[in-house]
Formats: structure tokens, C-alpha cells, sequence
């Protein structure tokens, strides 16, 4: 698509309080331009899509139809980045720590129902998550399976299986990245069964096998198949509930495939 001639970005782009406006009207910005500061320590920044003027801060229209503080900006039809994507390093020597900085100061959020901060979904899982009695040991509940959905939960959509149909290379360095912060023993990538994927055995093959990653097929027709709690039921064996509310408190991680790739050009640029 050609780029949009004015962008209006909401200040509240993820869970949690809206972020704080860090740019004026009048100021001109490049692609990646941090225009809202968290209002959070957990949040996220807020970064320009387009280069050019902003133009406003003003309320506006939201995703939801309520009216929240926008940044607008109008664009200047350059496509300049405020500093061009380039790789540094090699990303396997940092902590995990260091690659959610990484993640944390580009903005990712996890796509699909909540839109948390992916820094602070993947932080958390790595975390302790309680003690126990008096002597107040801390317990370290691992991943053991990150689950990665590459079909929607909705039937008859296919943006998931797009995105991994035209990013493998990108997915592969994603799941990298995930793998290694979590720890995880066990990975699955949900795939729609049958014809729809666009993907052969071959692709899936070279995607999955250097990774140990365990191709698994679903019938996203048979809603809600795959979504979380069906996907944790039917691949790791756990029910969702009771104590532990958090799929992650019980030692499992679900994505969709776009975050994962987001999470991999954060860390690797």
C-alpha cells in the first residue's frame, strides 16, 4: 500500500494507562520517532510510522469509537527513518534481560485480544512466581512449552498463515530469540491442517527441524479450537484455572506467529 498522507496514533496502544505525548505540534519526526513515553514502568513507547509534521495533539475518534489523546501526524512522502535498521552483533550473546530491553524499547506488544507489552509477558514467565511458607523460598515455575499459533482464532481468516508464509527466514530468527530468553524445552507451531497454509512440507520442515520445533495441525474452523485454553488443553495436557489464572504460571507461553516476528527484528536490529 502506498503511504497514508496522515497518521493518527492513539497514546493508548496497549494494556495498561495511556502513554504520556513526547513530541509538539510543529515538530517534525522520522519513522521510529519515540512520540509517547510510557506512563508505566512496565509499558512500552510510542514510535512514529511515518516521517514527516506533527500536526496535533488532540482527542479523536479511538479504535473503539470513544474519543482518546492522539498524536497526528502529517507525512512528508520521504520514508525516512530516524535511524536505519541495521543488525548489531551478534544477538546470542546477550542476557535475557538485555534482548527484552531490546523489545521493550521497540514498542512490540503482543497482537491479538489484551495487547500487553511482549517485554513484560515474556519478563514475567522467567520470574519468580511466589514462595513458599514461612521460609519464603521464591518458586521458579519455567517454561516448558511455548506454543506459537500460526492460524487465527477466528474461522475463515488467514492473516497468521500469511505473515509465516511471507517471513519465514524472519520467524526462524524469532523463535531463536523466544527460545532462548524462556528457556523453553518444548515448541509447537500450530498450522491449519490440510490445504489453506500456502506452506509445503519442505518449508516447514527446514523451519522447524533445526529449531526442534513441533509442527502441530489444527481445525481453526472448529471454533474456538485454537484458542489458548483449547491449545494448552489439547498440546501440553493442562487446564487453565483454578490457583494459577496465568497460562504462564503453569509453565506455558502462547504467541501468535506476528509477535514472534516482531520479537526477533527487536532484538536482531
Amino acid at each position: 500500500l502506498p503511504l497514508p498522507s496522515t497518521v493518527v496514533l492513539p497514546m493508548r496502544q496497549a494494556a495498561g494507562a495511556p502513554a504520556t505525548p513526547a513530541v509538539e505540534v510543529g515538530e517534525e519526526v522520522s519513522i521510529g520517532t519515540v512520540i509517547g513515553e510510557p506512563a508505566e514502568t512496565v509499558g512500552v513507547p510510542i514510535l512514529a510510522t511515518i516521517s514527516g509534521k506533527v500536526t496535533a495533539i488532540e482527542e479523536r475518534p479511538g479504535p473503539e469509537g470513544r474519543d482518546e489523546l492522539c498524536v497526528v501526524i502529517d507525512g512528508d512522502g520521504e520514508e525516512t527513518w530516524l535511524a536505519e535498521p541495521a543488525e548489531e552483533g551478534d544477538w546470542r550473546i546477550l542476557r535475557p534481560h538485555e534482548m527484552l530491553e531490546r523489545i521493550r524499547r521497540a514498542g512490540v506488544i503482543t497482537s491479538g485480544f489484551g495487547a500487553e507489552p511482549s517485554h513484560r509477558d515474556l519478563g514475567t514467565a522467567i520470574e519468580a512466581r511466589g514462595h513458599v511458607g514461612v521460609s519464603g523460598a521464591p518458586v521458579m515455575r519455567s517454561v516448558e512449552h511455548l506454543i506459537v499459533r500460526a492460524v487465527d482464532v477466528d474461522p475463515a481468516i488467514h492473516t497468521l498463515e500469511t505473515v509465516l508464509r511471507n517471513h519465514v527466514a524472519e520467524a526462524q530468527v524469532g523463535f531463536e530469540v523466544i527460545k532462548h530468553i524462556l528457556g523453553a524445552s518444548a515448541v509447537h507451531l500450530v498450522l491449519s491442517r490440510g490445504e489453506g497454509s500456502g506452506l509445503n512440507e519442505k518449508t516447514i520442515e527446514q523451519l522447524c527441524d533445526p529449531l526442534e520445533i513441533w509442527p502441530v495441525q489444527a481445525q481453526p474452523w472448529q471454533y474456538p479450537s485454537v484458542n489458548d485454553e483449547m491449545l494448552i488443553s489439547s498440546i501440553a495436557g493442562i487446564e487453565v484455572g483454578g490457583a494459577f489464572s496465568e497460562p504462564r504460571d503453569m509453565g506455558v507461553i502462547v504467541e501468535n506467529i506476528d509477535t514472534v516476528i516482531d520479537v526477533g527484528r527487536a532484538v536482531l536490529t
